[in-house]
């Protein structure tokens, strides 16, 4: 008999990480929702609690309700309920380059994680079973001009962010940007 090699599972929803109960930071929103995610250990798994859609074909085309995510919702879930704990996990995959800071380069990395992270969030939430179907490109295919606009207005005089600011400058960033739409 050949035994399949063992591969560690990715899980996004599941057991506890305090998302929203960081008493140093004084980050106690208290969701029990949120309280249950993780963050990914791998970009792309099938073996996940997330499920990564990957099509042959370009699936964005249309942004389903799932998958649509305003700014203001992103700048809100950054800076409501994402914890100094979460943030830790998520700064490895955030800060690409490692060299403690976000660089405009990776802003849309950022955007794209965030957007993970708020879909699994808000699909529990709503009361969704079962791991969330999330297609990646279809969300970073909304945030590229989130992306462009934070690149243009914000970066070109603040070149980096450092994670002690990152919520609150991209939470800020992201109300900024949504009343740029309605003006």
């Amino acid at each position: 008999e050949t035994k399949k090699p063992e591969t560690k599972k990715t899980e996004v929803m599941g057991a506890s990480c305090d998302c929203c109960s960081d008493s140093k930071s004084g980050n106690t929103a208290g969701n029990s929702d949120i309280d249950r995610l993780r963050v990914p250990k791998q970009v792309s798994t099938t073996e996940s609690s997330i499920e990564w859609q990957s099509s042959g074909g370009d699936d964005t085309s249309e942004i389903d309700a799932m998958h649509r995510v305003s700014a203001v919702e992103l700048g809100d879930f950054v800076v409501k309920r994402m914890n100094n704990k979460t943030l830790d996990r998520l700064w490895q995959h955030l800060d690409e380059d490692g060299s403690g800071q976000i660089e405009s380069d990776e802003v849309l990395n950022i955007l794209q994680w965030m957007g993970v992270l708020y879909v699994a969030y808000r699909f529990k939430r709503d009361g969704n079973t079962g791991p969330p179907k999330i297609n990646k490109k279809k969300l970073k295919t909304q945030f590229v001009p989130m992306k462009d606009w934070i690149v243009t207005n914000k970066m070109q005089t603040k070149r980096q962010v450092r994670k002690n600011e990152f919520r609150k400058l991209f939470g800020a960033w992201l109300k900024e940007y949504a009343l740029t739409l309605v003006s």
